[in-house]
Parts: structure tokens; sequence; C-alpha cells
């Protein structure tokens, strides 16, 4: 049983990973904000930021508190971005 919990704790993680990635990509796009502006606004190399939109880069906690400091918003509010019952949200 222990596999099986430990596959679905990395299958969460996975999940959780691609849900930021798209995140991060609708918060770009409703910004306004080309690939390569975003990435310079948070000190990515548009690659880098990339393979984070296409969620082949597992984010820390530490990088999502700096990108939510950089765009002005609370972790919470990165982390449930376009849940519309969520989203508004501030701690």
């Amino acid at each position: 049983m222990n596999s099986n919990s430990n596959s679905n704790s990395k299958n969460k993680g996975k999940l959780l990973s691609a849900t930021i990635g798209n995140k991060l990509k609708m918060l770009r796009i409703e910004l306004n904000i080309s690939q390569c502006d975003f990435a310079e606004l948070l000190g990515y190399s548009v690659s880098g930021y990339a393979k984070i939109e296409r969620n082949e880069t597992d984010l820390t906690i530490a990088k999502l508190e700096n990108i939510a400091k950089i765009l002005g918003i609370s972790i919470i509010t990165l982390l449930f971005f376009g849940n519309d019952k969520i989203e508004n949200y501030e701690i």
C-alpha cells in the first residue's frame, strides 16, 4: 500500500505543478504581457519561463512567493487564480 500512497502523492504534485504553469500562462495573457516580457519581469530567461508554462519545471514555494511578490499579489491569489470563488481572496 505504501507504493500506492507514494504514487498518489507524486501524481498530486504533478497536478499542482501543471496547474501552476497553466495559471501563470492565464495570468500573463490576462495582463496582456508577452512571454518574453513576463520572463524578464520575473527574472527568468525566456526559455526557462517557457518551461514553467509547459510544466517542465517544478517551482518551489519560495519561487512561487517571489513570483507573487513581483506581481503584487498574494501567493494564495496566485495559487487560486482562475478559480471564481477564491480569485479575489487575499491574506
